[in-house]
């Protein structure tokens, strides 16, 4: 990773896949923190963030542990943002809630959830 951020450092114009890279890779390390002030140094570009920037915001919270800080960044979530994280009750209440119509892959994914958690109620 510091090799990495190193190479990030140095590259003059960043493309948007490049910021994503960097805070994915941080994200799939635990390194939380780094991944927020990325992601505040993005917003701060002339560049827009997408949906890969949004799933590494919540893979970099969920690896964290930091459920409650997911949320903050939860803004206009699409259908396919709708995943798992050990909160099952929660889950189920926001897919209910959802501004969206739930899908097989929505419920799918919560199955999936259940059973891994042992909740087979």
């Amino acid at each position: 990773m510091e090799k990495a951020l190193e190479v990030f450092d140095e590259i003059p114009t960043k493309a948007l896949s490049t910021w994503n890279s960097m805070i994915l890779g941080l994200a799939i390390h635990s390194r939380y923190q780094e991944s927020i002030d990325l992601f505040s140094m993005l917003q701060n570009s002339r560049l827009r963030t997408d949906n890969v920037t949004f799933v590494g915001i919540l893979m970099a919270c969920g690896h964290s542990g930091k459920v409650n800080e997911a949320k903050h960044y939860f803004i206009e979530p699409e259908i396919r943002h709708y995943g798992r994280a050990g909160v099952l009750t929660e889950a189920e209440e926001l897919i209910t809630k959802m501004p969206m119509k739930p899908d097989v892959a929505i419920w799918g994914a919560l199955f999936s959830a259940l059973k891994m958690h042992g909740n087979i109620e």
